[in-house]
């Protein structure tokens, strides 16, 4: 994301508790969002599917096991960023005019 609300307090929040950040590229937050709508048929925001990109990097990386319990939170919609992510996926638009 371009610029995080509050980023000064979630990294304080990751220090103080030991936690770490993850960076995943737009190719696999556009792949995890194909993947939650596929099989879970969540729309999630490209946010939200940054979120999933992450989990499913730590648990292949060993970080998490499948035994850990995670929340991860979507807050947003893919409704709202449909001209983003069908460009991202090379979707054709419907021409509406």
């Amino acid at each position: 994301m371009p610029k995080a609300y509050g980023d000064y307090i979630i990294l304080d929040i990751l220090r103080a508790s030991g936690g770490m950040a993850v960076a995943v590229s737009d190719e696999n937050i556009f792949d995890s969002l194909k993947d939650w709508a596929a099989n879970e048929g969540i729309f999630l925001s490209p946010e939200g599917a940054a979120a999933t990109a992450a989990y499913a990097h730590l648990l292949r990386s060993g970080v998490l096991d499948s035994s850990d319990r995670v929340v991860l939170f979507n807050t947003g919609a893919g409704l709202k960023y449909t001209d983003v992510i069908a460009a991202a996926l090379n979707l054709k638009t419907p021409n509406l005019l």
